[in-house]
Parts: C-alpha cells; structure tokens; sequence
C-alpha cells in the first residue's frame, strides 16, 4: 500500500515541480537576454544600469524553499544598494494557483515517512503488552535496551527501501527529462536530503514508540500518534 501510494503521489508532484523549474528557467532565459540587450545598447558609462539574474536552482525541484516567493533579479543603480529582488520566478495558468502554498518533493516526503513511521510503530510496545509477549520477552537473556534497539532498527529497515523507492523515482523521473542537468554540487544536495529524511523518519519512529510505550491499549495509541502527527 505504501509503494502504490509513492507511485501516485511522487510522479504527480515531481510532474508538477519539473514544470515549474523549466517556466523559471524560460523566464531565466529571457530576462538574461534582455538585461544583455539592455547593457549592450548603453553609450555612456552614466547609462550604465546592470541587471543581474538569478539562474534557477535544479535542486529547486526537489525542494522549493523561498525561491517562489521572492524576485530572481536585481538592478544595479549608481549610489544604491539593491535591497529586494524583482520580477516573477513561476508562471501558472491559473492566476488563483498563486493564492496556494506549493507542495513540493520535500513537503510530500515529509508528509508521508512521517504519516508512514507513526503508523508503524504506534503499536511496537502496546501490542506486544496487549499479546502478553512483552514479559515473556524479558524473561529470557534479551535486555530492555536490545530489545528497544531491535523495534528500531526493524522498523527503519521496513520504512527505509519505501523511502529509498521514493527517492530513486524522483531522479528517474528527472534524469529522462533532456532539459534538466544536475551538477556535482546538486547530487550533493540530493545525498544531503535522502540523509535528512532518514533523521526525519526516525524521529517519528522513536515518537511512536515512545507513545506505544506509555499507552497501554493500541486502539489509544493510534489516537495520541495521529493527534501528534497533526
């Protein structure tokens, strides 16, 4: 069920954020060879009015960030400093669009592994107190902490290859678009994220089992790990 919805959802958004990056880049395009234009047609140094243009960011794609809400050019006057950039960065067919925040690759990520995690191990410790095989699990040699370390490490390795999947779809899905490049310093960027978001999904899987642990029913530990997820 977590591969099907990855394979809905990660496609869709990735489409649409792919979309976005190469309208930035078209307006990139012509605002440089404007401000080119425009630098080429001054006589005088007296004239001079350097426009400088921001080149969208690929790593944009995966993660907004402020890039939509802020200009992507700046004019050098004589005697001033540039303050606030100007111009538009994103176009969309739809001006109400532009009223909405932007879901992007990271805020999915984020809304899924951690929806994902808490689903998981809401139920680590609370179900194995309801089965009665938490205190035949203690009565052996297993101490509290390599028990604590086995529900951890056995959920980060069922959540992980869901987060891996995620991931190696995205980059597909951009390295077949011609039009989009990553340099060294953005599969950098894309290590530095994957590494985030594992953090990121243990840390709700420690909040899960930290709730399993302090309920004594299952059914009240979904209610309190759903109630956090919110």
């Amino acid at each position: 069920m977590p591969l099907l919805q990855s394979l809905v959802i990660i496609p869709f958004t990735l489409i649409v954020s792919v979309d976005n990056y190469l309208n930035r880049d078209r307006i990139y395009k012509i605002e440089e060879k404007q401000a080119q234009d425009e630098l080429n047609s001054a006589r005088v140094y007296s004239a001079l009015r350097p426009t400088v243009v921001q080149k969208p960011e690929a790593l944009s794609i995966f993660s907004n960030g402020i890039s939509n809400n802020i200009g992507n050019k700046v004019k050098i006057k004589l005697g001033e400093y540039p303050l606030f950039p100007e111009g538009h960065v994103s176009t969309r067919d739809n001006p109400l669009l532009n009223t909405f925040f932007s879901i992007d690759f990271a805020t999915v990520i984020a809304i899924l592994i951690s929806l994902l995690a808490l689903v998981f191990s809401y139920d680590a410790i609370s179900r194995e107190r309801e089965d009665a095989t938490l205190k035949l699990a203690f009565t052996g040699r297993i101490s509290r902490i390599t028990f604590l370390i086995g529900k951890i490490a056995g959920l980060l390795l069922t959540l992980l290859p869901i987060l891996l999947f995620c991931y190696l779809l995205a980059i597909l899905i951009i390295m077949v678009n011609p039009e989009i490049s990553l340099s060294l310093q953005d599969w950098k960027g894309v290590i530095l994220l994957f590494t985030i978001s594992i953090v990121y999904m243990l840390v709700f899987i420690l909040l899960g089992i930290f709730i399993s642990s302090l309920t004594k029913q299952s059914s009240s530990a979904i209610i309190i790990s759903l109630l956090a997820w919110i």
